[in-house]
């Protein structure tokens, strides 16, 4: 069973009968890598960025795409109608590149929850070599940019935090739940590293880190 069965099967169970796991964290984490900024209006949900998106966009317009940027397409396009997803609002959607980082991140809010979720490693260079500076630099820009992110998202009477990304993402996910106050760290449920790299040992043996370490789940393929 890949992303795009998992949400067949279960699109129309609700977060009640069937809660958040791993896999809707993924769904999450991989349908923001699709460039929503010509058609994305604050408070829209799934379904309705679902309808513009497709209503401005052909498949014609992606037959330039790698594939797993049509795979990422699909996998959204599923989500169409559907009762798990399709009411979900879709806030603060930020997407920015430039010469020192690229910098993606998005909330998904429902009834129960909100996930917080931040763009991995796209096609840009500059994305490509904060990777690599990830090996001896801290922190990034991009590091910097997520914490900031997170700290405006937690709330004192803020539904509870799911805080997840794929690849880069998943690091900023980490690295932007560690460098938050108490508080706000208590509202924060799990945190989801979908293959992202690692820490430098000073940060990995940090207070910071050992601070978020029992909320971490790092999923590697």
């Amino acid at each position: 069973m890949n992303l795009i069965d998992y949400v067949k099967h279960y699109k129309n169970k609700s977060w009640e009968k069937h809660p958040l796991n791993e896999v809707d964290n993924l769904v999450f984490s991989t349908i923001l890598y699709i460039d929503f900024k010509k058609v994305y209006k604050p408070n829209m949900t799934i379904q309705e960025l679902n309808n513009v998106f497709f209503q401005t966009y052909k498949e014609k317009d992606f037959k330039n795409e790698t594939k797993f940027y049509k795979s990422y397409i699909k996998l959204f396009e599923e989500l169409k109608d559907s009762t798990r997803y399709g009411n979900i609002k879709v806030k603060d959607y930020i997407y920015l590149v430039n010469d020192v980082t690229q910098f993606g991140a998005c909330c998904f809010e429902t009834d129960k929850f909100i996930y917080v979720t931040f763009m991995g490693t796209d096609k840009h260079l500059i994305s490509w070599k904060e990777d690599f500076y990830m090996s001896y630099k801290f922190p990034m820009e991009c590091q910097t940019l997520a914490i900031e992110y997170l700290k405006n998202h937690i709330h004192h009477f803020s539904k509870p935090i799911y805080v997840g990304g794929h690849s880069k993402g998943g690091n900023m996910a980490m690295v932007a739940s560690m460098y938050q106050t108490k508080w706000r760290q208590r509202k924060i449920k799990i945190i989801y590293s979908n293959d992202g790299p690692g820490l430098r040992k000073k940060e990995f043996e940090s207070e910071e880190f050992k601070s978020i370490e029992n909320k971490l789940i790092h999923i590697v393929p």
